[in-house]
């Protein structure tokens, strides 16, 4: 296959992956009133039990501060995000986000449902070749990074 057929391969199953991901979780999620989004946010929080800045949770998930403020709202409202550190929501810019008691509960059944949805995601697929495809997953990543960052450096774009 050509490089650019690879090229054209590779841009539309990545994009059909992200949607059909997207999709399932926008509908999970909304069992707990959440967006699709917030699933990263509380998965990485769950990482975190002594909770994370607003700006280190936009690290850890790859997303700008921004993404995160707006989220907040609903993660608060919904019960499942709390401020740490006893700062007041006056100060919250300053405050870890930590899980609350509900966002725990929704976490452990994300756990649940992700388990089954890989193993149902990974069928037909040997776990030998489930690890060969993780591993050039990550290369590939890696190598497009490594472009980009290149590409910034330079002021080059792709």
């Amino acid at each position: 296959m050509a490089h650019f057929e690879r090229f054209v391969a590779y841009t539309l199953l990545h994009e059909e992956i992200g949607k059909n991901i997207q999709r399932i979780k926008t509908e999970y999620m909304q069992r707990f009133g959440l967006r699709s989004g917030d699933a990263l946010f509380l998965a990485i929080l769950a990482r975190h039990p002594e909770g994370l800045t607003a700006a280190a949770l936009a690290r850890e998930c790859g997303v700008d501060k921004a993404v995160i403020s707006r989220a907040l709202p609903t993660l608060l409202s919904s019960g499942a995000v709390t401020y740490g550190d006893g700062i007041a929501e006056k100060h919250a810019y300053r405050a870890r986000l930590c899980l609350s008691e509900r966002g725990r509960e929704i976490v452990a059944e994300m756990r649940t449902y992700s388990v089954t949805a890989v193993k149902s995601a990974s069928t037909g697929i040997s776990p030998e070749d489930l690890a060969v495809f993780y591993r050039v997953l990550r290369t590939i990543n890696q190598n497009l990074t490594q472009q980009t960052d290149a590409c910034g450096e330079e002021g080059d774009h792709l």
